[in-house]
């Protein structure tokens, strides 16, 4: 993002609800980099085989986005797979939400 000039705040309080791992505040984007064990990526895992922790974050992560969506936030999230193997896709997904968060598109 930085490479793109994209501006951005790092762990970003939303809402005093949740941290955001990165957020574009103005245009009410939050972004969260979820790592592929701790967020049960369903390429990875099979959700019906998860242990308590990924069963708790999954959940927790469904809450934020129904929350944060309902506050006219867009979240995006990327696992750290789809960050690893193709980052310039991750951040053509942050742009184009720009494109359709910005005032007069």
């Amino acid at each position: 993002m930085l490479k793109r000039n994209i501006a951005f705040s790092k762990q970003y309080l939303v809402e005093d609800k949740f941290v955001c791992d990165f957020a574009i505040p103005e245009l009410k984007i939050a972004i969260e980099a979820d790592g592929d064990y701790w967020h049960a990526s369903q390429k990875i895992y099979n959700h019906q085989f998860l242990d308590k922790r990924q069963k708790r974050n999954v959940q927790k992560d469904k809450y934020e986005k129904i929350y944060l969506e309902g506050k006219g936030w867009l979240l995006l999230r990327f696992f750290e797979s789809e960050i690893k193997s193709n980052l310039k896709e991750c951040v053509d997904k942050i742009e184009e939400a720009i494109k359709t968060k910005q005032p007069n598109n």
